[in-house]
């Protein structure tokens, strides 16, 4: 057996070589590519990068181009990625471990049209009150050829997306028939969250409809998980629950929401549209302290914000104030 024979078997069924033979010998360096592992401790793809280049004399250096177009993301998805490429790169370089950072080659879009990146300008329509345009956008996304897979699953989710824009944006004609399409699509991809989508359909059709109780029981439905499950769930769920009056149990479906991983669940709620409801929530049960502090949070980072917040923003700070001063003795 050879030395990086043993190399590899150190590591396992992670590895699986893709090409056999010895390394190029005029190669200048170890390369490990980095993907979804944003991280340079407790890799054990780079820690195999690492003992190969050690055997080999050379160095290690990491490439990352990050994907512009990767399937559900958004862009805080992006943003967090963003925060933690400069410690990624500080701590690649304490470890004497190259730190290349490169833009992604999109190959395959045509310059000026629409590409699988729309679906994060979709996800910005949807927030700023936009459903007709994100649905168009959601809709073209589900039905473009996407570079890291050809098969369904990936499709699935634009397309659930655009049948929540449809809906939320009034078109509820064929809202039973995109209700069945899903229903039939989510159960294909193997994703809990899929499977149960149609019944967040249903529930966006109820609440269209002021049937707010029918509404409540089809979001309940569709929850899978109050932290790792869809968000966007759970705030429509929490939204009935104030309409209904039921401000208690609306909180206890915000404020685990609020501990989704960033990376993950609650890439499809804004944050701060969770605290402007949690803000409400606490209103309605008569605990000022929270609903002010929440309303604070919502008035300063919405202040330098596009119109539509801004105005909301303006809103939140009047409540804000509102709720600070204390209430007349009885």
């Amino acid at each position: 057996m050879s030395s990086i024979e043993k190399i590899l078997e150190k590591y396992g069924a992670r590895v699986t070589v893709r090409r056999d033979g010895d390394p190029a010998s005029d190669g200048r360096c170890v390369v490990y590519w980095m993907q979804r592992a944003q991280r340079a401790l407790d890799n054990p793809a780079l820690d195999l990068a690492v003992d190969l280049a050690n055997h080999l004399q050379l160095p290690c250096v990491v490439f990352f181009a990050p994907v512009p177009y990767y399937p559900h993301a958004n862009l805080r998805h992006y943003r967090f990625l963003q925060q933690g490429i400069a410690d990624t790169a500080a701590r690649c370089e304490k470890r004497n471990i190259g730190f290349v950072l490169r833009r992604f080659p999109d190959l395959k879009r045509k310059p000026g049209g629409p590409h699988s990146s729309s679906v994060l300008e979709a996800q910005i329509e949807l927030e700023r009150g936009r459903p007709v345009a994100a649905a168009a956008l959601f809709d073209t996304v589900a039905r473009l050829p996407l570079i890291q897979s050809v098969t369904p699953p990936p499709r699935v989710w634009p397309l659930a997306q655009a049948f929540a824009a449809r809906i939320t944006a009034g078109d509820t004609s064929h809202a039973e028939g995109m209700i069945d399409s899903m229903r039939l699509l989510g159960a294909v991809t193997g994703s809990a969250r899929d499977a149960r989508f149609f019944h967040h359909l249903r529930g966006l059709l109820q609440a269209s409809r002021g049937r707010d109780a029918d509404a409540i029981e089809e979001f309940r439905a569709a929850v899978y998980s109050l932290t790792d499950g869809y968000t966007r769930t759970s705030y429509e769920l929490a939204r009935a629950y104030v309409r209904s009056g039921r401000p208690r149990d609306a909180l206890t479906v915000l404020r685990p929401a609020l501990h989704a991983a960033l990376d993950g669940s609650a890439l499809y709620v804004n944050r701060t549209e969770l605290h402007e409801l949690l803000a409400k929530a606490w209103e309605d049960a008569g605990v000022r302290d929270s609903a002010a502090a929440n309303y604070a949070l919502v008035a300063r980072v919405w202040s330098a914000g596009d119109s539509p917040f801004k105005a909301r923003a303006e809103n939140a700070r009047q409540r804000a104030a509102s709720l600070s001063r204390r209430p007349p003795p009885a």
